[in-house]
């Protein structure tokens, strides 16, 4: 009894009552405790329920990240493929043709997937090339297809001497 007094003396003193004032005691306490927000038997299955509404949410926002670097990453590409080309065609001597190859051998050493129906074309206009890369970026679910246009452009190298 002393250690009981020790650890918790108000269940020691509920222990003292009598059999009917104990009762209402112990009644006291489970409302009080239903009153202050604490765990009871009308909680249960909440954590499921709460599951159920937010793994939804964050599973749509992993797929909106995803998709977001997909369609980064093919505008990455696509740049680099139109200033692979600009840099092919502007060298000296050679033939403006070579940006529509250089680019299309970039995009195909990049891979398949990283931009879809992907076009190339290709405008000089003085001494300048300019290079326009533009396909589809992949999509994580079929139907959502996002656009890429990247443009470079580049002064022709010529000898002035």
């Amino acid at each position: 009894m002393v250690v009981a007094l020790a650890v918790r003396p108000e269940m020691a003193r509920v222990r003292d009552l009598e059999p009917e004032q104990r009762r209402r005691a112990r009644s006291f306490n489970v409302r009080r405790l239903r009153r202050s927000g604490a765990t009871g038997p009308r909680d249960r299955g909440a954590g499921t329920l709460e599951l159920v509404v937010v793994f939804p949410v964050v599973l749509v926002l992993i797929i909106a990240i995803i998709q977001a670097a997909l369609f980064f990453h093919a505008r990455n590409v696509a740049l680099a493929a139109a200033q692979e080309g600009v840099r092919a065609a502007t060298s000296y001597g050679a033939a403006p043709s070579r940006a529509v190859r250089a680019a299309q051998d970039f995009l195909d050493g990049a891979g398949q997937g990283a931009l879809q129906s992907r076009r190339i074309t290709r405008s000089i206009s003085g001494q300048s090339v300019t290079l326009t890369v533009a396909g589809q970026a992949p999509a994580v679910l079929p139907g959502i297809r996002w656009g890429v246009a990247q443009t470079a452009s580049g002064p022709i190298e010529r000898f002035t001497g």
